[in-house]
Formats: C-alpha cells, sequence, structure tokens
C-alpha cells in the first residue's frame, strides 16, 4: 500500500521475544546498533527477507524517538568505558 505521495505505508509492529533476539542478531552480524529489516509472518513463524542499514521513515516520529534511544545507549556506554555497546542492548 502506497500513500499519496507514492510512499510504502508502514505501521509499527510489536515484535516477540525471539523476533527481538533476531534483531540483535541482526544488529551484532552486520556491526550497527540502527537499522531495520523486514520480517514475514506465517503460519506461526517469522522469516526475515531484508536487511536495511540506517533506513529511515521520514513520517514515523516513533522512528526516530527509538533511533535516538539507541544512540543515547550507545555514547552513554562508551563514555562510562564499557566494552561493547551491543551487550544488553534492549530493542
Amino acid at each position: 500500500v502506497r500513500d499519496a505521495s507514492g510512499k510504502e505505508v508502514r505501521f509499527p509492529v510489536l515484535l516477540t521475544a525471539h523476533e527481538k533476539d533476531v534483531a540483535r542478531r541482526i544488529s551484532l552480524a552486520f556491526g550497527q546498533m540502527v537499522n531495520g529489516f523486514d520480517i514475514l509472518r506465517a503460519h506461526g513463524a517469522s522469516y526475515v527477507c531484508d536487511v536495511n542499514g540506517w533506513s529511515f521513515v521520514k513520517s514515523s516520529s516513533a522512528y526516530y524517538q527509538d533511533a535516538a534511544a539507541v544512540l543515547r545507549r550507545m555514547a552513554r556506554r562508551a563514555i562510562s568505558g564499557e566494552d561493547s555497546p551491543f551487550l544488553g542492548a534492549h530493542m
């Protein structure tokens, strides 16, 4: 579905615990804390079908709020001297 300007219409989706773990593993695998990915849900299972680095959804204030929270955690961990911004991240 596309809006009047031709952009895909996107909706916030709550991830399951398993999907959150997949999101964490995607971040670790690609070495990025802010990224997007597309999942297909079918027959009780979730399948990752696309991974996008720094994918900005310009009309979504929730996206920017979430991205800002991740970047804030990364900065605080870097300042505090923690080894990795990826450890224990809640997505």
